[in-house]
């Protein structure tokens, strides 16, 4: 009796249809009336056998009989024959379907504790958001998954000089130089910083 189906409007109009009330199957299954209450939550299937032989109902029986509600088929077209194919991809390496381009990476993500994301609107050229602001220099830190956490997005910002984020209020980063030269390291504080090479044309091996 632990699998229920949900049947209270199939029900309803069954009974709107039929000479019997809501009382008179109530009594018929030995129950107190309680209106259609009966109906509101899903019925066992036992239970709802039981109120379709009373409502002598075709559709609730195979319902009450069947693990699953059939849907009939509209129709049936020949699409020609294609081609599958049984594939493995050893590690993590990516591949292409439908051409699509995929990552194989699904074992990874599920048994990872935390998944979060980088985005950047500036590097896909987006500069405002819908009210108008810019969005130079912001990046979200998206927490897609945490199992001890919450997920959440925060924007920090981010100066792509030195690949480095911060908190988004903040003007600079203190005493560093806003310019850096690309040959030359910055020196402040016993702290060497070099620029990011992140923006640079990869070299071709």
């Amino acid at each position: 009796e632990g699998d229920y189906v949900a049947t209270s409007r199939i029900i309803n109009s069954t009974i709107s249809k039929s000479e019997l009330k809501d009382e008179g199957i109530s009594h018929t299954l030995n129950m107190q009336y309680c209106g259609s209450t009966l109906y509101k939550s899903n019925l066992s299937r036992v239970r709802l056998s039981k109120v379709a032989q009373i409502l002598d109902d075709t559709n609730l029986n195979n319902l009450a009989n069947s693990d699953i509600k059939w849907e009939k088929i509209k129709s049936i077209s020949h699409i020609g024959k294609e081609m599958t194919y049984d594939i493995h991809v050893e590690d993590h390496h990516n591949f292409v379907a439908n051409d699509f381009i995929i990552h194989n990476s699904g074992a990874i993500e599920q048994d990872a504790d935390i998944v979060s994301f980088i985005y950047r609107p500036e590097y896909y050229q987006i500069l405002e958001d819908e009210e108008g602001q810019s969005l130079k220099g912001v990046a979200e830190i998206i927490i897609a998954k945490h199992r001890n956490g919450a997920l959440k997005t925060v924007k920090l910002k981010f100066t792509d000089q030195f690949a480095k984020f911060g908190n988004l209020e903040d003007p600079d980063f203190g005493d560093f130089p806003t310019q850096a030269s690309s040959h030359d390291n910055v020196f402040n504080n016993n702290i060497i910083t070099r620029p990011s090479k992140m923006n640079d044309e990869d070299i071709p091996f």
